[in-house]
């Protein structure tokens, strides 16, 4: 496998026999120079992350996942081709006194192919629980994957502090993957607060209990999923 580069304005050119990783960490574009026929390549895009919430808020959820990789599912192009990822999400600012307490929402990850472009959506911010009586917990933000609600002192019906949902996008030929976030725990007599876990790309995130705060949801492993020589 070839070293892995930086890609703004990053270009390929000449046989390649072997595999090629080109990492984008802001916007640019990658053009292929193919002496002849084609090359069938594997993309994978990540959303930035949220932000956590505040004062036992919940966890911020991940970006989303989208991809196009693997036997038989790969994107083929030819001499010229050009792709260009118009836009590559940061991380949510964390909740604090400067914005609502609730964790922000990361930035979304784009890329245009052939006129059409792809997203995938940064993850949702993680719910606040409120600083005065009754210390109601704030659900967590909608993300490719959602944020954790926040702890809730007392119980409220209906719940409010839940886990924020997936809005990953979907598209034909693309693998997307995204869950929701964990719900905040509900008060008792045993004051332990605990908020819910961020949702991650292979499951939901963990709810609040009295053994601690939720998890976050699990990653997934791509390992062999891009190539039988690239690992990470």
């Amino acid at each position: 496998m070839e070293e892995v580069k930086e890609g703004v304005k990053e270009e390929i050119t000449g046989s390649i026999s072997d595999y090629s990783v080109v990492c984008f960490y802001s916007a640019g574009s990658i053009t292929f120079n193919i002496p002849s026929g084609s090359l069938d390549i594997d993309i994978g895009l990540i959303g930035g992350g949220g932000g956590g919430g505040k004062n036992v808020g919940g966890g911020g959820g991940a970006g989303a996942f989208l991809g196009k990789y693997g036997s038989g599912n790969r994107l083929t192009v030819t001499n010229g081709s050009t792709i260009t990822i118009s836009a590559v999400g940061r991380g949510g600012a964390g909740g604090s006194d400067n914005n609502d307490g609730n964790g922000e929402n990361g930035g979304d990850t784009s890329v245009i192919i052939s006129g059409v472009t792809y997203t995938a959506k940064g993850g949702g911010g993680g719910g606040r629980r409120n600083t005065s009586y009754p210390y109601t917990g704030q659900p967590g933000k909608a993300g490719g994957c959602g944020g954790g609600g926040g702890h809730s002192d007392g119980v409220v019906t209906p719940a409010i502090n839940l886990g924020g949902a997936t809005n990953k996008n979907t598209y034909t030929g693309w693998l997307s993957y995204g869950f929701a976030g964990g719900n905040g725990k509900f008060g008792d007599s045993s004051y332990k607060v605990a908020g819910g876990g961020g949702g991650g790309h292979n499951s939901t995130g963990g709810t609040g209990s009295l053994s601690g705060a939720g998890n976050g949801g699990l990653g997934l492993n791509l390992l062999g999923s891009f190539s039988s020589r690239f690992r990470w």
